[in-house]
């Protein structure tokens, strides 16, 4: 007995130490992946910091000085390089091509910890003696393409914002003018009829389909009630009026004709969820493996590149760029497709009991809701699946041979 149990000692050892093995093998992937998500996210912070306060020092150097006596008066006025909160930071402002005086478009380019992004700003510098408090009106903010940092002026990107500002003011004057009008409606229909509210029996095109069942409901006739008077004998008999004969059954006139077996409508088919809902579950249990392998790819691909030495090179520059925004992305991506998933279970299991159009229609409404967030993680993948292979190519490096992760067949019925 005491021999056993010796022999039992070895056994137990070596599984003890392979499921530290294992323990230790999946918590390491999850902590570089947590650590790379707070790094990105620095980064980010970073650069918008830098921006920020490159912002508010041209505000302030504009504030010092007259408008008129401004920096880019007469031409587009740059700085590059510029140190400032751990980081750095390119700037080109100009008065906003074509737009009247007191309008400036302003560039900022920021760059922390090897991370670069592009902000622009549209303001308008307000000239008011007995207010300085609220001399900047910021009409356009957004963070836009490193490509799109003007090399001499910013005319060509401003038209695109001329553009995006004067659908922005017709949508405004459009909307004020819908509101005016239903303001003094009391009738839906009316408010329908103002609003253009297409019709849902000329809306089922390529163009716009509608997701929402349209059940039609026949008015009933219910034939008028005949009660006595107080002094009738029959008090307390109800009469109900005898009705038409039938002529296609005379027979028996108070009994409606039998169908015939030819005019009975066809039964309907029976509506079966399982299988576009074992299809979504199929592509759900993929995305946590997508997010895992692209953030292993990258930290391998930034651990192989020496660094400082793919910002010589400006195509590799602009596909780590790129890839690190996206890398950024997938997650948050991959996680809104997750919140997706989860009720159409639920949705299925009622969709398959009641048999309703109704149920139906909400079931297919998340399906393809899901639908459409799943493609946007898989294009994601094979995206920066993509760049890393580039970025290895243009870099001359040796890429390490792994075949990419294949993709789960599309949802039945789908596009």
């Amino acid at each position: 007995m005491i021999e056993t149990r010796k022999g039992m000692v070895l056994p137990v050892v070596v599984l003890f130490a392979l499921l530290m093995g294992a323990f230790i093998a999946t918590m390491s992937p999850m902590g570089r992946s947590t650590r790379t998500r707070i790094q990105n996210l620095n980064k980010n912070q970073g650069c918008f910091f830098v921006a920020q306060a490159a912002y508010a020092k041209l505000m302030a150097e504009i504030h010092r000085v007259s408008w008129q006596n401004r920096s880019f008066a007469t031409a587009p006025y740059r700085e590059i390089g510029q140190t400032i909160l751990n980081g750095d930071y390119d700037l080109h402002v100009e008065n906003t091509p074509g737009a009247p005086d007191f309008h400036m478009d302003i560039y900022i380019r920021s760059r922390f910890s090897e991370r670069t992004q592009l902000y622009f700003w549209r303001v308008l510098y307000r000239s008011d003696l007995l207010d300085i408090s609220n001399r900047h009106l910021i009409i356009h903010h957004a963070k836009i393409r490193d490509d799109e940092f003007p090399a001499t002026d910013g005319r060509e990107f401003a038209a695109k914002i001329d553009k995006l500002l004067a659908i922005r003011n017709n949508n405004e004057e459009t909307g004020n003018d819908l509101s005016r009008k239903i303001r003094t409606k009391t009738n839906i229909q009316d408010i329908l009829n103002i609003i253009k509210s297409p019709d849902p029996d000329a809306t089922n095109t390529d163009e716009f389909k509608t997701r929402v069942a349209q059940i039609n409901t026949p008015v009933i006739q219910i034939p008028p009630i005949e009660f006595p008077s107080a002094n009738s004998e029959e008090a307390d008999t109800v009469l109900v009026p005898t009705p038409p004969p039938d002529p296609a059954n005379p027979e028996n006139p108070s009994l409606p004709a039998a169908i015939p077996p030819s005019a009975m409508p066809p039964a309907a088919t029976q509506y079966d969820p399982s299988e576009t809902l074992s299809a979504a579950e199929s592509r759900d249990s993929n995305f946590d493996a997508y997010v895992e392998e692209v953030t292993r790819k990258h930290m391998e691909l930034m651990e192989t590149i020496p660094v400082g030495t793919y910002q010589d090179n400006p195509i590799v520059f602009q596909e780590m760029s790129k890839l690190a925004t996206l890398v950024d992305v997938i997650e948050g991506v991959a996680r809104g497709a997750h919140d997706a998933f989860d009720p159409l279970s639920k949705l299925a299991e009622l969709a398959g009991a009641t048999q309703s159009v109704h149920s139906k229609s909400i079931y297919e409404t998340a399906l393809a809701d899901f639908s459409e967030k799943a493609d946007s993680v898989e294009q994601i993948y094979v995206e920066c699946m993509n760049l890393i292979g580039s970025i290895y190519s243009n870099m001359k490096i040796q890429k390490p041979s792994e075949p990419l992760k294949p993709l789960p067949p599309p949802l039945p019925g789908g596009d």
